[in-house]
């Protein structure tokens, strides 16, 4: 008997006949500060913290019959009115809030959380997706892109692909394998979350799409591809989102080995971006939903379509680079550490249940349901291209710019060698050797901590190689043309057919000129890089164009190195290094295949002809 009970000498004891009576279970201790709640009890005496005024108490039971020692006894206390349940605990399935992982402080940190709403504290691991009171999946999304993900008012669930999404193998395979050459989208540790769901069914066909040239079976990516071609249709909404689809899939189409498509979707793409004013940073705050991660990923696409133009406009020849001189006031992007830590908690924010108004009430007067807020880690402002090429100390400073910035700084200088003219007599020297100044000044004013980042194979920076790699396919651009060294003639398929340069020769000179000898540097530097200490299928696919650039070089430069040298070793072993890289990249890639055999078979004629 309680002690409520022992005081009024009252035998029809609630808790006595309860699960909670003497020699019953007891309830489990908490930690100090934390109100328990045992899913066992009573609901009588279930006690949460809830924003909603408390329901009327019930009515008290009818008194005991009167006896000698009662009827001088105080009435008995009515049992605690019913409270719901805290929506951490009502709602397991909350992505990114399942029971036992958050808990509501009471005490003196609740400073921080919204009038109304208790402070959340985060878990550093996503959870599972489960789908009871999940947040809902509203299209209006990509029609009203100025909404932010707190002004949704909650519809349904989210679609019954969102669960399998998550655990999708094609997924998790562009994030393992792809997302760190193109780091566009949104970071993998933001899979399962709201923001995650914003992403429309036509932009995920296309992830696992190219999920799949990472799948062991080859049949797979057949059956994606039609799917991820939707992105294409006329009923698609014309928006950033469709941008990124069209840019990830004039990606794959190059590695699919259709460069002429590749070009077209890239500059559809382009245009649809221009269309927009995603080169303004209007449009990613304005189209962010409050999200600093999203503002980021829409700068990240436009600079994305940046490079990407570069790389085919290299292929191409003078004059192929579209966005070179399109004006922008983006801000450079972060560094991807950054981005994946701002993903870590960022990615949890629930959806706003209803929008609420100062009374703490909504439209309908209702009390809203509980929210969960965090103060998500904010992307860092960032500084402009415009930065990095003015940069008055001549030498970047540690930090301060993202490996990502540099490679945008690469491709800008590769888009110098492109608007050069066609290497005629007439041509400006002083031109070409301004342009040759900077592509070699980028290596010099380079920190050092970015060096040593590309020999560590547990922090490897992929952005910092594909700068690498885009400043010697444009030093391979400049020299090609104008070297005394010119590659022999080619008979079959040029993998290369708008990269002629000089009119061939039927004879090599006897010693090489100075621009020849930069032309074999920067071709013998690009093999170099696939020696790092990295995973090769985790470049991007236009590694295959920059590697068969330098094997075109190294072929004319071993016919030129005859005699059984060292210089004609060195040279022939480089060359079979690119060819066992173009091998493991056909595997995820078929542009390589038929790029390595129209290779090796000139080099097996140009050896054979010259000797």
């Amino acid at each position: 008997m309680c002690g409520s009970c022992l005081a009024t000498n009252n035998t029809d004891c609630h808790y006595a006949n309860g699960p909670y009576h003497e020699g019953g279970p007891r309830r489990p201790a908490g930690p100090p500060g934390k109100r328990n709640i045992d899913r066992g009890a009573s609901s009588a005496y279930r006690r949460s913290w809830s924003p909603s005024p408390p329901l009327p108490p019930a009515p008290p039971p009818p008194p005991p019959p009167p006896t000698s020692s009662s009827s001088s006894s105080p009435p008995r206390r009515p049992p605690p009115p019913h409270r719901p349940r805290p929506a951490s605990v009502l709602c397991p399935g909350l992505p990114g809030f399942p029971h036992g992982s958050r808990s509501v402080s009471p005490g003196p940190e609740n400073n921080r959380s919204i009038p109304g709403i208790p402070y959340i504290k985060a878990v550093a691991s996503p959870p599972p997706y489960q789908e009871p009171c999940s947040p809902s999946w509203d299209s209006s999304v990509h029609s009203s892109p100025n909404l932010t993900l707190t002004q949704r008012a909650p519809a349904s669930p989210p679609p019954p692909e969102v669960p399998q999404m998550i655990s999708d193998p094609f997924l998790q395979l562009y994030y393992e394998y792809f997302h760190g050459a193109h780091p566009i989208l949104l970071p993998a540790n933001t899979l399962g979350s709201p923001l995650f769901y914003q992403i429309p069914s036509y932009l995920r066909a296309v992830i696992r799409y190219i999920g799949a040239h990472y799948h062991r079976d080859p049949s797979a990516r057949i059956s994606c591809r039609e799917v991820a071609h939707a992105v294409l249709s006329d009923d698609t909404p014309r928006n950033g989102f469709k941008v990124q689809g069209m840019l990830l899939l004039a990606i794959i189409t190059f590695a699919d080995g259709d460069e002429n498509r590749a070009h077209q979707l890239l500059q559809a793409a382009i245009r649809l971006a221009l269309e927009l004013g995603m080169n303004r940073a209007a449009f990613a705050v304005e189209h962010a939903m409050g999200s600093s991660l999203l503002e980021e990923s829409w700068r990240r696409t436009y600079w994305e379509l940046y490079v990407v133009d570069a790389m085919l406009a290299a292929l191409r020849g003078p004059g192929a680079f579209s966005l070179y001189l399109v004006p922008s006031d983006l801000t450079l992007p972060c560094d991807e550490t950054t981005y994946q830590a701002v993903g870590l908690h960022e990615g949890y924010i629930s959806v706003k249940s209803n929008v609420t108004s100062s009374h703490g009430k909504n439209n309908n007067g209702r009390h809203p349901v509980v929210d969960i807020f965090m103060a998500p880690q904010q992307i860092p402002s960032g500084r402009r291209l415009g930065d990095l090429q003015d940069d008055g100390s001549f030498c970047w400073q540690e930090n301060e710019f993202s490996s990502f910035a540099y490679r945008i700084e690469a491709v800008r200088l590769l888009g110098t060698v492109l608007a050069l003219p066609p290497s005629s007599r007439l041509e400006n020297e002083l031109d070409v050797e301004t342009v040759d100044a900077g592509l070699v000044a980028w290596f010099r004013r380079l920190p050092a901590s970015k060096h040593e980042s590309m020999w560590d194979d547990d922090t490897f920076d992929e952005m910092l190689f594909q700068a690498q790699m885009i400043i010697h396919t444009g030093m391979i651009c400049l020299y090609r043309p104008r070297a005394s060294l010119t590659a022999p003639p080619a008979h079959g398929r040029n993998p290369f057919p708008q990269w002629q340069g000089r009119p061939q020769q039927t004879a090599f000179p006897h010693a090489l000129d100075s621009r020849s000898k930069k032309l074999v540097r920067a071709a013998d530097a690009l093999s170099s890089l696939v020696t790092l200490p990295t995973e090769v299928k985790r470049h991007s696919p236009f590694l295959v164009s920059a590697l068969g650039m330098s094997v075109v070089v190294h072929t004319a430069a071993h016919v030129f190195a005859t005699g059984g040298t060292e210089r004609e070793e060195s040279i022939k072993v480089r060359i079979q290094l690119a060819f066992g890289v173009l091998n493991r990249l056909a595997d995820s890639w078929p542009l390589a295949n038929p790029v390595k055999q129209q290779l090796l078979k000139r080099y097996q004629q140009a050896s054979q002809g010259f000797r």
